[in-house]
């Protein structure tokens, strides 16, 4: 996708969660075939200073990062929250993202993030 062509709300929302958890501004410039006029414009669309994420966003981005253990993506999930949340707190959570396909739950109890679900370079993570 060429960088005038339009981007509908969630995926610019999904986009800037690339960025704001994951990837570095130039990551996501190359990823998206962007200009980084483009991500200001949109940060100032979705007041990114000030934006919000959910415990859900922290968790992949927890995962993603190669957060494994349920206590190591919990303390991920304090960190960036300011929280007490323990890992007893997330199982549920982490179960239904299994569920979901964002994550794999494997036998010696690590949670990795499903990386076939990047069938391109284009892939949104989350």
């Amino acid at each position: 996708m060429r960088d005038s062509e339009p981007y509908n709300k969630k995926n610019r929302y999904r986009i800037l969660l690339e960025l704001r958890l994951c990837l570095t501004e130039s990551q996501v410039c190359e990823k998206w075939g962007i200009t980084r006029y483009r991500i200001r414009k949109w940060k100032r669309e979705f007041d990114y200073d000030f934006w919000f994420r959910t415990p859900r966003d922290f968790m992949i981005a927890a995962v993603y990062d190669d957060a494994a253990t349920a206590d190591a993506i919990s303390g991920y999930c304090a960190y960036h929250t300011h929280s007490g949340c323990q890992a007893s707190e997330i199982m549920d959570d982490l179960k239904q993202l299994e569920k979901e396909g964002f994550l794999l739950h494997l036998d010696d109890g690590r949670w990795v993030y499903d990386m076939t679900r990047l069938t391109s370079a284009r892939s949104y993570i989350f």
